[in-house]
């Protein structure tokens, strides 16, 4: 039997029956950071751009998870080094799409699986985002898209509906269809998408 409605006393009986698998979401953050910082440095490489210093940890009064500062062979070639990393995320989140009916069962492992090639993924496509509505010049989506951000809020909103219908789906599939409701989905969803975006208050 499906869940339906909203039901808060659900959405706390999830986080707390999954509290363990959920505090492994900053070790996912990390590794996350890994693969952000290497799709730039191989696509750098790739456009025979320069790479002047590679960052994969914060320093002391800075928030950034990770920094490669890089030159481009040629202006033309920034937009596709910034958006190295959304490119690798959504590839790597729809091939987690396309092989859910063979990977993904009801437990831990499928569970994990999904989390670090489905959502991590989306969650990163956020924070470029927010860099670039919250008009953070150096971010990913704004070196790429800075002028058009009418058209990209409407695309952006087209990608997470998309992916949001999704990753119902392959979570019902690791969790069963009576844990969470849709509307408490995708009010989880929300807020996974909405945290990547706190990053620019610092």
């Amino acid at each position: 039997m499906s869940a339906e409605g909203f039901s808060i006393p659900r959405i706390g009986r999830f986080i707390k029956e999954n509290a363990l698998l959920l505090s492994l979401v900053p070790i996912m953050i990390v590794g996350g950071t890994l693969v952000h910082e290497f799709a730039h440095y191989v696509s750098v490489k790739a456009e025979g751009g320069t790479v002047m210093s590679v960052d994969l940890f914060p320093s002391r009064g800075d928030f950034r998870l990770g920094e490669v500062r890089w030159l481009p062979q040629g202006d033309e070639n920034r937009p596709l080094i910034a958006m190295a990393p959304t490119v690798v995320w959504t590839t790597m989140a729809l091939g987690t799409a396309g092989v859910a009916r063979w990977i993904l069962a009801p437990d831990t492992s499928s569970r994990i699986a999904l989390m670090i090639g489905f959502f991590l993924p989306i969650a990163d496509a956020s924070l470029g985002a927010s860099g670039l509505f919250c008009h953070a010049s150096a971010s990913d989506w704004s070196i790429a898209f800075r002028g058009h951000e009418p058209v990209i809020a409407v695309l952006f909103a087209l990608y997470v509906t998309l992916f949001g219908e999704i990753g119902l789906r392959l979570f019902r599939r690791c969790w069963g269809p009576d844990v969470l409701s849709p509307w408490e989905y995708t009010a989880l969803y929300v807020v996974a998408l909405a945290l990547p975006w706190l990053r620019q208050l610092f």
